[in-house]
């Protein structure tokens, strides 16, 4: 069972020259089109949401394409100095149009002739990390080599902000929770590591320490592994060789590959990664006989840490290891 609600949909209108203007859809930096409507536009959008996103119930996604505020529309005015060799651009200044909502954690900001955003606690400080972001993006791709270059920054001379209503249908929340469990039930997993595909031997000469793994993953108690040696003697090698060796013993499930830094990187995002970390753990349930492979078990005891924080992403990982709905090798 379905729903339908209206979501809003909004472009910036670049004007270039008279006659010749550009669509730039607000959530979609990278993307201009001419010769089409607003209305085209959204049409497309409509039907990518509905198609890629609500029809394979992930509608929590759609809170990045809902905005309700209003969004205000400025100019920023961006001083360069001369150049210090004093020749190849004098003073100038440059203006950009821009646009911003007051929001509940703070205030966003676009500058959309250059697809740069910022975000502030207040509408000076707004301001000013725009400033900052532009002389970034300059300083990034050398606009300021050329004045061929600093021109192509604003061959826009107006910019205005379209809005387009359109409808999508949702799913009944129940319904829509069981098939996000169901289609994405290795989301984070798929994002953190990569399963280990091993065809040919990788390691020579350690047919004792191979057999001892085996033996404990076909034991009936504790299936974690800690590979102890030298920096080079093989230990990475001796795991992919056991990835390959899986079926060959009767031992079901698939060993993933990872790193400390990886893990951090794909589990850090707006619920912390405790909060994921915790999820990765819960996808692990619904695959009982996979492992973690985490290359350097020491690394694991730096990351995740902050001011506030001093538990690192190991001290939160054990009692899901301990109490067996994470099996790890490392």
């Amino acid at each position: 069972m379905s729903f339908r609600i209206t979501i809003p949909f909004y472009a910036f209108r670049l004007h270039f020259t008279p006659g010749l203007n550009f669509l730039n859809p607000l959530r979609d930096k990278t993307t201009l089109r001419t010769g089409m409507s607003l209305k085209e536009l959204s049409k497309d959008y409509q039907d990518a949401i509905q198609k890629n996103i609500l029809n394979k119930g992930n509608a929590t996604k759609l809170l990045d394409e809902w905005s309700t505020e209003d969004f205000v529309q400025d100019e920023l005015n961006i001083p360069f100095p001369a150049s210090k060799d004093g020749f190849t651009y004098p003073d100038f200044e440059l203006t950009f149009d821009t646009f911003y909502q007051e929001l509940a954690t703070g205030y966003w900001g676009i500058i959309p002739t250059l697809g740069l955003e910022a975000f502030a606690n207040d509408y000076p400080a707004l301001k000013e990390h725009l400033k900052e972001t532009v002389k970034i993006e300059f300083a990034r791709k050398n606009y300021l080599n050329s004045v061929q270059n600093i021109i192509s920054t604003i061959w826009f001379n107006q910019t205005e902000l379209l809005r387009q209503d359109f409808p999508v249908d949702v799913a009944d929340p129940g319904e829509d929770l069981i098939n996000n469990g169901q289609e994405n039930s290795s989301k984070l997993l798929e994002k953190v590591g990569k399963p280990l595909q091993i065809e040919k031997v990788q390691v020579y000469g350690r047919d004792e320490e191979l057999e001892r793994i085996v033996q404990v993953l076909k034991g009936n108690f504790g299936k974690n592994i800690l590979v102890v040696g030298p920096s080079g003697v093989g230990k990475t090698a001796l795991i992919w060789d056991l990835s390959r060796m899986l079926k060959s013993q009767s031992i079901p499930g698939t060993i993933w590959e990872t790193t400390a830094s990886n893990m951090i990187k794909e589990l850090s995002g707006e619920n912390g990664w405790e909060f994921n970390i915790g999820e990765l753990c819960r996808e692990f349930q619904n695959q009982p006989n996979d492992f973690l492979f985490i290359r350097n078990l020491m690394d694991l005891f730096e990351v995740g840490k902050y001011v506030g924080n001093s538990v690192s992403m190991a001290d939160y990982l054990l009692p899901f290891i301990s109490g067996g709905d994470l099996r790890v090798i490392t």
